[in-house]
């Protein structure tokens, strides 16, 4: 009999222990949830802002490169007025284009500032991560338009 009553302890004990280890396993799964589902939504936080960073630097290097078309029929033009009005001063003329040189200077440093420290995504890489050096585009930009 001693040894019935011992079992069934026994027993009782080792259901009690079956029982704690299943809650605190149920309590680990729950926390381990709890994690995946945060990191799912970083991730997709992510993913939205580097579409936009994406976005924002094709909208600069279009606008870099509308700068430069810009540049280029300034000074075309500035050829054909000097070849045909050479009374024109050439203070004046070259007040022009070192102003026209200090735009397009002004517009790729704020490009480099804004891009110039974005890693592209390795090919094939299912998670890019891009590291912007800012965020938003600097005051240089509305120097050029002002």
């Amino acid at each position: 009999m001693v040894n019935i009553v011992e079992m069934k302890q026994r027993v009782a004990a080792t259901e009690e222990k079956i029982k704690a280890a299943h809650a605190q396993g149920e309590q680990q799964s729950k926390r381990l949830l709890d994690l995946l589902q945060a990191v799912e939504t970083n991730l997709a936080r992510n993913r939205d802002e580097i579409r936009a960073l994406r976005a924002e630097h094709a909208a600069a290097k279009d606008e870099i490169e509308q700068l430069r078309n810009m540049l280029h029929a300034t000074l075309s033009l500035t050829e054909i007025v000097e070849q045909t009005r050479p009374s024109l001063p050439n203070r004046d003329l070259e007040g022009l284009l070192k102003r026209l040189d200090e735009i397009v200077e002004t517009a790729g440093r704020d490009f480099d500032e804004l891009f110039g420290q974005v890693e592209p995504p390795e090919p094939g890489d299912p998670n890019p991560v891009v590291q912007p050096k800012k965020k938003r585009r600097s005051k240089g930009f509305k120097k050029i338009f002002s």
